[in-house]
C-alpha cells in the first residue's frame, strides 16, 4: 500500500492510498480529466468526505481504468506540452472557409478533367506526395489527375544541376501545366525561390494558384501581389499562424487530410463503380 499525492488544479489537492501497481499522479490526473463534469463533481465530493475522516482516500481503479501510465504528460511547461499547444493553436486559427474554397477548387478542377499539381521542398514536399497518394487511392474518379512535382527526383536533380535550384519546379510547370489547371505550392517560410518561380510560371500559363505558408509577410506573398490584377485566374495564399517549422508542416498534413475527407464525402457519387 502506497500513498500518492495529487494536485488536480483549482485548489483540488489530495492524497490517496493504493495497492494497484503502476498508479501514478499522472494516471489519476488523466482519469479525472476524462470524466464527465457530473462525475468529476461526484468524485471530488467523495474525495473531500474521505479526506475529512481519514486524511487519505481509498480509491479503486480496477474495472474502470486500464490506461497505461502516461510517459510524457502534456504539461504546458514541457516540450511536448508546448508543441501540442502550438499545433493546436495553429489549427484552431485556420479559416475554415478558406479550406472549403480550396477543397471545392480541387474537386471542380478534377471533375473538369484538369489537373492539380503540388510542390514543396523537404517536409512540405512529403506532404504534397502524401496528398497525391491519398487522392489517387481514395478519390476513385474517372480522371484523378493529381501529381507532385517534388516526386520527380531525377528531373529535379537534372534541373538543379543543369539550370539552377530555383528552376526545379518551374521547368516542369512550363512543360506539363495548362490553362485551367490548379497549382498548389507549399513553402514553410514563404521564401522558397523554387516554389515562387513555379507559382509565377503557373500564373503565366493561365492556371489557378494557391499557396500555403507559415505566418507573416514573405517573398511569396509579395510575388502574388505583384501584377496580380493582370491575371484573371484565382490567386490565393493561406497563412498558417505559426513560425515553428514542425508545427507548420503538421498543420499542412491536417489541412490535406481534412480536404481529402471532405472530397471523399462530396464526390462519393462520382467514383468509378466497382472499385474500392
Amino acid at each position: 500500500m502506497i500513498q500518492i499525492e495529487v494536485d488536480l488544479g483549482n485548489g483540488r489537492k489530495f492524497a490517496f492510498t493504493s495497492d494497484t501497481p503502476g498508479i501514478t499522479p499522472e494516471i489519476v490526473q488523466h482519469f479525472y480529466d476524462n470524466q464527465p463534469e457530473e462525475e468529476k463533481a461526484a468524485l471530488w465530493e467523495k474525495i473531500q468526505k474521505g479526506t475529512a475522516k481519514e486524511d487519505s482516500v481509498g480509491l479503486s481503479f480496477s474495472g474502470q481504468f486500464s490506461v497505461l501510465p502516461t510517459r510524457f504528460p502534456l504539461s504546458h511547461d514541457s516540450c511536448f506540452g508546448r508543441y501540442h499547444d502550438e499545433v493546436t493553436r495553429a489549427i484552431s486559427n485556420l479559416n475554415q472557409n478558406e479550406l472549403v474554397i480550396l477543397a471545392d477548387l480541387i474537386g471542380d478542377t478534377l471533375q473538369s478533367g484538369k489537373q492539380v499539381v503540388l510542390c514543396g521542398v523537404a517536409g512540405a514536399g512529403y506532404v504534397a506526395s502524401h496528398f497525391v497518394s491519398d487522392a489517387q487511392m481514395g478519390l476513385v474518379l474517372p480522371l484523378c489527375r493529381v501529381s507532385s512535382l517534388s516526386d520527380n527526383t531525377g528531373l529535379t536533380a537534372a534541373w538543379a544541376n543543369d539550370v539552377g535550384l530555383d528552376s526545379i519546379f518551374s521547368g516542369q510547370v512550363v512543360r506539363i501545366m495548362d490553362k485551367g489547371d490548379l497549382f498548389i505550392g507549399l513553402t514553410t517560410s514563404g521564401n522558397s525561390e523554387s516554389v515562387i518561380k513555379a507559382m509565377q510560371e503557373a500564373r503565366l500559363k493561365g492556371c489557378n494558384v494557391t499557396c500555403i505558408t507559415g505566418k507573416g509577410t514573405s517573398k511569396l506573398s509579395e510575388a502574388l501581389m505583384t501584377n496580380s490584377e493582370a491575371f484573371s485566374t484565382r490567386q490565393h495564399i493561406i497563412g498558417i499562424d505559426s513560425n515553428l517549422t514542425p508545427a507548420i508542416q503538421d498543420v499542412y498534413q491536417f489541412i490535406f487530410h481534412a480536404i481529402y475527407l471532405y472530397l471523399k464525402e462530396k464526390l462519393a457519387d462520382k467514383f468509378i463503380k466497382g472499385l474500392y
